[in-house]
């Protein structure tokens, strides 16, 4: 007689559902707009603010002088918007045929609004994740030719629409920003430092031969921390150190913008964070800093407030016409006053049921923010070494150049 049980015992084994969802880890906001100042009206297709120059004394030469007068200089800077959104799907099959699977369009809902989370911080740097390169179809696609960090983004257009490669044209706190008589001149932040009372071309005027140039570091004008700055030793390539983190406080002295009540943050990543734990002077109170309390690190150094965020960006500091580059990672400095950040959009969701299909539903996240700075003169960039960079010599464009480097 034939029998009915067809299955051995291991075969008959059945699977029990762990309802909690495993889910995948993704990068949380840094909070760097909360050290912005709001912009007031997020409305229209640009948000402008109006800014005034400064007037001179002059000493007077004689009795009976005839006035001279001067004509108050103003000028307008402008926030454009840049608009975000996402889509999941979900078919309605998957939940009946798969059982107790824990998942549903409130599930795909907080995977986008946890897809969302850095893109506040990344507006406000101004800065994009490098890598895309153009398919044989014309098709834009992302690879990470400079392994996911992120770059300031190149002038582009400030439609929120147009520039379907970096999606948006960011401003912020680093990218190409729009001021001048009308608002409608590219300003670009400078990525060399000030030597002398000249703007470097590239890290040969303060390295190589005459590496002694950088002691002539415009600690005044300059907006840059070069990378080889190491206050009064001789100058070599370092992460974030205390020399650089002064130099920061007397460039800000010099600029008269120190003491106006406000505190001063910079943006680092973990390996800057790294860098300054690894630092003697801040393990030793003996030294009177203290930076590391229970083996962690603390907020702030000297008047300066961390923020530990992956965005920073990286810039190349060679010259523009080698084959090899140099990537630093550029850690700004700024206040609460000198940098606005405006919600155009806030997020929010939608689900739809997909019409012409039996099962299937679209939940999508849509929002859009703009940042800009305010005063360029308070924002600073600190450039620090990081030796993993090396790897991307190779790299001049990152956003066009081959998917070799990984």
């Amino acid at each position: 007689m034939a029998t009915t049980n067809i299955y051995t015992i291991p075969e008959s084994y059945r699977s029990t559902w762990d309802e909690r969802m495993i889910t995948a880890i993704t990068e949380p906001s840094a909070g760097l707009t909360d050290f912005f100042s709001t912009l007031p009206e997020t409305t229209g297709k640009y948000v402008e603010m109006q800014t005034s120059g400064t007037l001179a004394i002059h000493r007077r030469t004689q009795r009976h002088e005839q006035k001279q007068w001067q004509e108050p200089k103003f000028g307008k800077r402008r926030a454009h918007p840049i608009l975000f959104a996402a889509t999941g799907s979900l078919s309605e099959d998957d939940l009946i045929l798969e059982g107790k699977l824990p998942f549903s369009a409130n599930t795909i809902s907080t995977m986008l609004y946890e897809a969302a989370k850095p893109i506040p911080d990344r507006v406000a740097l101004g800065v994009v994740v490098a890598g895309y390169e153009t398919t044989s179809s014309g098709e834009k696609v992302f690879v990470q030719t400079l392994g996911g960090n992120c770059v300031i983004a190149p002038k582009g257009d400030k439609s929120p629409y147009k520039s379907a490669t970096l999606n948006g044209q960011p401003e912020g706190l680093l990218g190409v920003n729009w001021t001048g008589d009308n608002g409608t001149t590219a300003e670009e932040f400078p990525i060399q430092p000030m030597i002398g009372n000249v703007l470097a071309d590239d890290y040969s005027d303060y390295s190589g031969t005459d590496a002694s140039a950088v002691f002539a570091l415009n600690m005044k004008d300059t907006n840059v921390i070069p990378v080889n700055y190491k206050g009064d030793e001789t100058p070599a390539d370092c992460g974030l150190t205390i020399e650089k983190i002064m130099a920061v406080k007397l460039i800000l002295m010099n600029k008269f913008v120190l003491d106006l009540g406000e505190e001063f943050c910079m943006a680092i990543t973990p390996q800057q964070a790294q860098d300054l734990m690894k630092l003697d002077k801040l393990q030793n109170g003996l030294y009177g800093f203290q930076l590391l309390k229970d083996g962690k690190l603390m907020t702030s150094l000297i008047g300066v407030r961390f923020l530990v965020t992956p965005n920073v960006p990286l810039v190349d500091i060679s010259d523009p016409d080698t084959e090899t580059a140099k990537w630093v990672r550029a850690c700004p400095v700024w206040r609460k006053s000198a940098a606005a950040f405006g919600v155009w959009d806030s997020p929010k969701t939608e689900v739809e049921k997909l019409s012409g299909y039996y099962d299937t539903y679209l939940v999508s996240v849509e929002f859009g923010y703009g940042s800009c700075r305010r005063r360029p003169n308070e924002i600073l960039c600190v450039h620090c070494a990081e030796g993993q960079l090396s790897q991307y010599s190779s790299v001049k464009d990152p956003f066009t150049a081959p998917s070799a480097v990984s």
